[in-house]
């Protein structure tokens, strides 16, 4: 499956370039001067009933598995631009508010709001904020699921995880301490 242009926003700065899925508002390519920085998979479908796979699709209500879609329904959705003033080409900012199918999933009244922006050369800048818009409190877990590209696997490092612990889902969810 493939995306129409009217389903993809572009933002850009002469030296950054961004593609967004109208698709739960995945990120689906972030160049810096033609690299692209982002893994996207081969295999994604864009049809808003699959999780695009790859980019940086948002996580939301729930992340992982539980009692609604693994990783919630925030990324299989219809976002909204939110048209603007003026005529800046290098940010946007995308909402999806509850519908009756949302409610049937969770069912509480909410707006979410992304506003992705290239502040400077090099950086790529997201702000996720959630409203609730009923008077019952709710409890949620979201996040930014960033995939990045690596073009070297055995040169890719992680620092500053020292002392903590994971369950290591490739090895039957046991219980593991980072050296």
């Amino acid at each position: 499956d493939s995306q129409t242009p009217m389903d993809v926003f572009v933002i850009e700065n002469g030296v950054n370039r961004v593609e967004i899925s109208a698709q739960g508002a995945t990120v689906t390519s972030w160049k810096v001067q033609d690299t692209e920085c982002l893994y996207l998979s081969s295999q994604a479908i864009f049809d808003d009933t699959h999780a695009i796979r790859g980019g940086i699709p948002i996580v939301f209500p729930q992340f992982g598995p539980g009692p609604l879609p693994q990783h919630g329904f925030a990324r299989n959705r219809r976002w909204t631009r939110v048209p603007t003033e003026d005529s800046s080409t290098d940010r946007i900012t995308l909402t999806l508010n509850d519908t009756p199918e949302t409610r049937d999933l969770w069912n509480f009244p909410f707006q979410l709001t992304l506003n992705i922006s290239l502040p400077t050369e090099n950086s790529l800048h997201m702000e996720f904020a959630v409203k609730n818009c009923g008077n019952e409190p709710f409890t949620f877990t979201a996040l930014l699921h960033t995939y990045l590209a690596v073009p070297d696997i055995h040169k890719a490092r992680i620092s500053g995880l020292q002392g903590l612990e994971f369950w290591d889902k490739t090895d039957e969810k046991r219980k593991r301490r980072i050296c």
